[in-house]
């Protein structure tokens, strides 16, 4: 009798490979546009205090790290319909993600001072990013938790990997570079209050930009929806119910996973660092370099190509080992930072310029590794992980879910983190001092050298 031959692991080729992961646009685009220009918005334009700004922020991601591995787990659990088993969820976090997403530049109220304290803009402003991260946590868990499915071999997920970090980058680089644009047209960027012109101008043209980065999402998402194949799952298909207990187990698993453990606390110190770097980055163009005008837009488009290398050196250099590509980068990364201390002494304008592009520069080459690496170690982690049953292959399935939703949960922890730090160092007039900007980069520094220290002991290669 012959042996039936093991089916072939599956891989996403052509469109479909580009499709799936030209989503990720849709989720990095707007997170990096709201990390990157949310707290300036409603600290220097709408005039919130910092340490308010950051408590909404905060209790933002907060919520969205408690709300991804529950959806991680019910996505898990769901039962399979004639759109799929995860691709319906992409549906149903659309518009809430894209509709918020412009509803929070534009605050029925406005404060009447800087640094004020008003309740009603602080509800106004927690209500929306609470919707907000209700429909991105949904579209994030279904999406990230697709890989290990569509993608069994190793080298087809690097490749996706590979894929979605450039078209992370290129979200990243947009979130950032197009706000500054907007700041290089104010006559006085140091005080873009909205009673004076320059605030009254990004008004008006910053929700116009969220507008477009939401048809964006909403339009690279859908594509992603039909660029995957779930038919493999068998619509209708006869599932045991899970019990609820089973269900919190499931979302909690992971963290006993010594392994993902390790993971989880070195992407924990990594994520707390880059939160507070891409925060504070327009405040220290225009309070410690005193950037105006072209000047910001001139700097950022000149660092773009060290984004660009450091993505192919970092992708090659991860084809040789994982954990090898993270550690180096990041120490590379812990000692540019740590450099940026020589800001916190007066000196030149043009010095000033010169070292922070040079220090920019290195640490941009080298943050592509938060882009390119997470995705490739959870998908080996849920491939190592012990079975939860004795269907190994199908325990497996069903864990990747609440793996993915474990990273996101603490992904989040760490923006909270690094949100109450910058509100904590900005509350008051610090939000103008420029040595308390500067404090951010050796900070980070040792976020980023205790991340290395970390994962340098895992297992995974």
């Amino acid at each position: 009798m012959e042996v039936p031959r093991p089916a072939a692991p599956r891989q996403l080729r052509g469109w479909r490979f580009c499709g799936y992961s030209l989503g990720i646009l849709g989720q990095f685009l707007p997170s990096a546009f709201l990390n990157a220009y949310i707290k300036n918005y409603y600290i220097y334009t709408i005039g919130l205090d910092a340490s308010l700004v950051t408590l909404v922020t905060g209790l933002g991601v907060l919520f969205n790290a408690i709300s991804s591995p529950i959806f991680g787990s019910i996505v898990d659990n769901a039962r399979p319909n004639r759109l799929g088993k995860r691709r319906p969820f992409l549906l149903l976090g659309i518009p809430a993600m894209s509709v918020a997403l412009v509803l929070i530049w534009l605050p029925p109220l406005l404060c009447t001072s800087t640094a004020c304290i008003d309740e009603r803009v602080v509800i106004y402003f927690l209500l929306i990013i609470l919707v907000y991260y209700f429909g991105f946590s949904i579209i994030r868990s279904s999406y990230l938790s697709m890989l290990p499915e569509q993608a069994q071999d190793d080298r087809n997920r690097l490749a996706i990997s590979g894929l979605q970090g450039t078209f992370s980058i290129v979200a990243t680089i947009l979130g950032i570079l197009l706000p500054n644009i907007f700041q290089s047209l104010l006559q006085n960027p140091k005080n873009p209050f909205h009673t004076n012109d320059d605030g009254r101008l990004l008004l008006t043209l910053i929700p116009l930009l969220a507008g477009a980065f939401a048809g964006v999402a909403i339009a690279v998402t859908l594509f992603a929806f039909f660029s995957v194949d779930e038919r493999f799952h068998k619509a209708g298909e006869a599932r045991e119910r899970t019990p609820i207990g089973a269900v919190l187990r499931g979302i909690f698993k992971p963290f006993g996973n010594k392994e993902n453990g390790r993971w989880l606390a070195t992407s924990f110190l990594m994520n707390t660092a880059m939160r507070m770097i891409t925060s504070i980055l327009l405040p220290f163009m225009t309070f410690v370099l005193e950037l105006e005008q072209s000047e910001f837009v001139i700097l950022m488009v000149t660092l773009l190509p060290f984004a660009g290398a450091g993505f192919v050196f970092w992708q090659i250099r991860a084809k040789k080992g994982l954990k090898r590509a993270y550690v180096q980068s990041s120490f590379v990364i812990a000692v540019a930072m740590a450099s940026a201390a020589v800001f916190l002494i007066w000196m030149d304008k043009a010095v000033k310029i010169t070292l922070a592009y040079a220090i920019i520069a290195v640490c941009l080459f080298c943050l592509v590794v938060g882009y390119l690496l997470p995705n490739p170690i959870i998908s080996k982690l849920v491939d190592i992980a012990p079975a939860a049953g004795t269907e190994q292959s199908a325990s497996k399935k069903t864990q990747a879910g609440a793996y993915f939703g474990s990273y996101l949960f603490m992904l989040n922890i760490a923006n909270t983190v690094g949100d109450i730090i910058f509100g904590l160092i900005l509350a008051g007039g610090n939000a103008y001092n420029y040595v308390a900007i500067a404090l951010f980069f050796p900070i980070c520094a040792c976020l980023y050298l205790a991340s290395a220290l970390v994962f340098r002991y895992s297992r995974i290669e």
